[in-house]
């Protein structure tokens, strides 16, 4: 990326390193500076999340595109345990007949939240969420799309991203930008098994237990 958007990273960038060292010197050399090239007409925004916000800018500015969604929503991300609202939204876009997809991995590498997300996935998948268990391996991509805005970045869609961790998006706007991301994800959906894993009473009541957990997942 050129232009404006890598100005943001780097303010954030020099401002966590101030916040994790106290305000102490770096290396030499380690100082983030933008270039001065404008870049092009790709519209982008850089969206940092953390407990230091006021405000869960990035969970509530995802929980009201999903309102506002008319024709699709991919969601790609290794844990999947969204806040309440987060699965009031996504129900509410099944139900107005958007295309709401879920890529999820058959198995994570945390066997905790693969159980914990059960019962959120089950919930979805009986609203008309199209559910996708990526077979080949482990997915640590974090991105989605809604209608023509998509983003990528470190945030899992989970509590513990959206309303704990130190985390940025970054969102594009402009339908190229956001077509890119879509045929990626699109890309992944051949090797996957669609519908929410089986289980049985013990599983869910397991599931169940976990669920309480959650925030802490």
């Amino acid at each position: 990326m050129t232009g404006p958007v890598v100005e943001t990273y780097c303010t954030l960038f020099n401002s966590d390193w101030a916040m994790s060292t106290g305000g102490q010197g770096r290396p030499a050399g380690l100082v983030a500076k933008a270039s001065p090239e404008r870049g092009g007409t790709n519209v982008a925004q850089l969206v940092p999340s953390g407990p230091e916000f006021s405000h869960d800018v990035l969970h509530d500015g995802l929980t009201g595109a999903l309102y506002r969604a008319h024709r699709r929503v991919t969601i790609v991300t290794p844990y999947f345990i969204p806040t309440e609202p987060l699965t009031i939204a996504l129900l509410s876009a099944a139900r107005r007949g958007v295309d709401v997809r879920l890529v999820l991995p058959e198995k994570s590498n945390q066997w905790t939240t693969d159980l914990a997300r059960g019962v959120y996935v089950r919930a979805l998948a009986r609203e008309g969420v199209t559910v996708l268990r990526y077979q080949p391996g482990m997915i640590h991509a974090k991105a989605g799309v809604i209608d023509d805005t998509a983003w990528v970045g470190t945030a899992n869609f989970d509590i513990r991203s959206m309303q704990l961790n130190f985390e940025t998006a970054l969102f594009v706007f402009d339908k190229q930008s956001a077509r890119k991301i879509a045929d990626w994800c699109k890309t992944l959906e051949s090797d996957c098994f669609e519908g929410p894993k089986k289980s049985g009473i013990f599983r869910r009541s397991v599931e169940s237990l976990l669920r309480l957990g959650a925030p802490l997942l």
